[in-house]
């Protein structure tokens, strides 16, 4: 199961610029940012 960008952006606080992918590695693990 994934997580909606809309429900992403109401917890997080932030609009994905491009997708999820962007973020999150294959496994699902938070991509080091910045």
């Amino acid at each position: 199961s994934g997580i909606s960008s809309a429900k992403a952006q109401r917890m997080l606080g932030w609009t994905p610029k491009r997708s999820w992918r962007d973020y999150l590695d294959a496994d699902g693990n938070a991509l080091p940012r910045g």
